[in-house]
């Protein structure tokens, strides 16, 4: 559900007759929607038990797939707003029950958690991208809904065959004192990357290279597969060296936006995007990681560190859709993404030493 949008753009823009800065706006709409709903999270951790969290966040994502039954461009604004609520619950309490859970490795944990996500947004894009081309947008969107309804139930059923437990424990005055900005900043920048990549990959393979929309969708596919081996093998090796490791991979993400942008024919446009997701990789589970391994197991700030990513998902994106409106080439305007990524090296260069 997190990378839906980039295999929907090209459809929703066909049907309402949307230029990029209109279609932009959809990102605004999904992770401004997901930073409310982190925000929530240090309210509703204390007071609901962790399954009742995650299966009510799979029933909101499940209610804003089926506003795609209804016509109209309002109702899938609406549509992605809800399943953005939806996320915003989801990702915060999961990510912090794998964290605490990680019998004393979080960077294990999460990368290990994150890489299985990523598997959804490798096999979601291409799914998607095929049932569009066979089915109407509305049919495809409730089965959707259907199989989130079936997450949810199953969500719960899960959870209440475990001992009961708070998503988190109430936090201490000291350790709400402490906002950790340096992580708030990289998650804001690292989660507007991704987004701008993923949600825009697809269009910029058919505008460039004039792929056809089904092969350009599998180029999200290709940068969330290279995003779970990244994932993969940081799960494999542990928190060892974990700050040198991710200031390695967003080198190799910088190559790999370029050789995306100026890769002469469609094998050079995937390999680039195979680069930017292997490199991004290992960069959102093990920057939370090491932020709750220091904070311990309260763990104050996570939903706001949360809101953060939300904030550069909606921000981001949208930004760069004004910018190609702008300059009339989405390929010209992508070059923005190059900052954000080179603002990221100083963020992470003081991890590079942390075990």
């Amino acid at each position: 559900m997190t990378v839906l949008l980039g295999v929907l753009l090209p459809t929703l823009a066909r049907l309402y007759a949307l230029d990029d800065s209109r279609a932009g706006q959809f990102f605004a709409i999904q992770f401004l929607a997901a930073t409310a709903a982190s925000s929530a999270y240090r309210w509703t951790a204390g007071r609901w038990p962790a399954g009742r969290v995650v299966g009510f966040s799979y029933l909101l994502m499940a209610a804003g797939a089926a506003f795609f039954s209804i016509p109209g461009l309002a109702a899938a604004q609406a549509g992605v707003g809800v399943y953005g609520l939806g996320l915003g619950f989801n990702i915060a309490s999961v990510n912090l029950a794998a964290a605490q859970w990680g019998r004393g490795d979080a960077v294990r944990a999460l990368n290990l958690l994150n890489m299985f996500w990523g598997a959804g947004a490798v096999a979601g894009p291409a799914l998607t991208a095929k049932a569009l081309a066979s089915w109407p947008l509305s049919w495809v969107m409730d089965g959707l809904a259907a199989l989130l309804a079936l997450a949810a139930l199953a969500s719960v059923l899960v959870w209440r065959s475990t001992p009961s437990r708070k998503a988190v424990p109430r936090e201490s005055g000291l350790q709400a004192a402490a906002f950790p900005w340096r992580t708030f900043l990289f998650l804001l920048l690292y989660v507007g990357v991704e987004n701008c990549l993923s949600g825009w990959l697809p269009s910029l393979g058919i505008r460039r290279l004039s792929l056809a929309p089904a092969t350009a969708g599998f180029a999200q596919s290709a940068f969330w597969l290279a995003i779970l081996a990244g994932r993969g093998l940081a799960a494999i090796s542990g928190g060892g060296r974990a700050g040198l490791w991710m200031v390695t991979g967003l080198g190799i993400a910088m190559a790999g936006v370029v050789l995306a942008i100026h890769g002469s024919g469609a094998a050079l446009f995937f390999a680039g995007a195979l680069m930017a997701g292997f490199g991004l990789g290992p960069q959102f589970p093990t920057a939370v990681a090491l932020y709750q391994q220091r904070a311990g197991p309260a763990a104050a700030w996570i939903g706001v560190l949360f809101a953060g990513g939300g904030l550069g998902g909606a921000v981001l994106p949208w930004l760069l859709g004004l910018l190609s409106q702008r300059a009339a080439s989405l390929a010209l305007a992508s070059h923005a993404i190059l900052l954000p990524l080179a603002a990221l090296l100083p963020l992470c260069w003081r991890e590079r030493r942390v075990r």
